[in-house]
């Protein structure tokens, strides 16, 4: 059995379901890190390692581009929501627009 992934307790059955419908059997093992935090280990048998690590990365950018269009950034010349964000100390986040390369902050 291998990891494929390890995620908070309530992010489990999502990623469950997409493996069900793969016909990839898995199950879950619960750790507790050293701060306390315990979260879900995703399990599945080596033969459908692939195949489930295919899914899980699906699934994780499909939540993360749910997350950017939730966060409300966008590029104040086009609109697009398609950014990079970079790290400034003096400033905070700044932004990339992707389409049309202008430079933001929020």
């Amino acid at each position: 059995m291998k990891a494929i992934a390890s995620l908070e307790v309530g992010q489990t059955p999502e990623v469950l379901e997409r493996l069900s419908k793969e016909a990839i059997p898995a199950e879950i093992r619960t750790v507790t890190q050293e701060s306390g935090l315990e979260l879900s280990e995703i399990m599945v048998e080596d033969s459908f390692y692939e195949r489930g690590c295919e899914v899980v990365e699906t699934w994780y950018s499909q939540q993360l581009a749910a997350a950017k269009k939730r966060s409300g950034v966008y590029c104040r010349k086009c609109g697009s929501r398609n950014y990079d964000r970079t790290w400034v100390e003096r400033v905070g986040y700044t932004y990339k627009c992707k389409v049309c390369g202008y430079d933001f902050a929020c």
